[in-house]
């Protein structure tokens, strides 16, 4: 809430970095890198995002992530999504709650009630968006469950806040995926009631 764009990034999918601007995007200041408080020793692969970062009610910073907990892994160690968030407006940065093995790229949106939904690809098998809910501003998470609705090839989805009733009469959540299992169906849905049901879907590209 003060005018900052945060930008959080990695490189070679190991070390975190950040940068911001306070000009609208025009300059951006050198990136710090924040390893050290957001990827423990013990991990290796590590990625921010693919989607974008949230600011909750409470002024935290959000940014979805996801992590392999084996320093030198191999393709078949899981991987898990979890969140990295800052209370000071970027000046620290700490570790979050994480989602069950196999949970991948994945992207956060808060409920008008409070809650932090979190919505993610699945790695072991061809099954739908893994999903859970945190009541702790992103601490933890509860155990996660698989959205039937939304079918998925296990590929990246995203997921963002359009509307609040408090603003605009109606509370509206878009989340877009490839609808299908296999890379295609380009869909958006909608949901009405804070992520608990979607709407069918318009495929804007099969």
């Amino acid at each position: 809430m003060t005018g900052t764009i945060w930008l959080v990034f990695n490189r070679n999918n190991d070390d975190v970095l950040v940068t911001h601007s306070r000009d609208d995007g025009e300059t951006w200041s050198p990136p710090k890198n924040i390893t050290h408080q957001v990827k423990k020793p013990s991990w290796g692969w590590y990625a921010t995002g693919p989607g974008h970062g949230i600011q909750l009610q409470s002024g935290r910073l959000l940014v979805a992530c996801d992590h392999i907990q084996v320093e030198n892994y191999v393709h078949e160690d899981p991987i898990y999504s979890h969140v990295i968030y800052s209370d000071d407006h970027g000046a620290t940065w700490h570790i979050g709650g994480t989602v069950a093995a196999g949970t991948d790229e994945c992207a956060v949106v808060e409920t008008t009630g409070g809650e932090v939904y979190i919505n993610c690809r699945y790695e072991f098998s061809t099954k739908p968006r893994a999903v859970a809910w945190s009541t702790d501003n992103g601490n933890s998470f509860g155990e996660f469950a698989w959205d039937e609705t939304l079918i998925d090839p296990v590929c990246q989805g995203s997921l963002v806040r359009f509307t609040t009733e408090a603003r605009h009469g109606q509370n509206r959540v878009l989340f877009s995926n490839p609808a299908s299992t296999s890379r295609d169906h380009m869909a958006v849905r909608i949901s009405y009631d804070e992520c608990r049901t979607w709407s069918a879907g318009k495929v804007l590209h099969d």
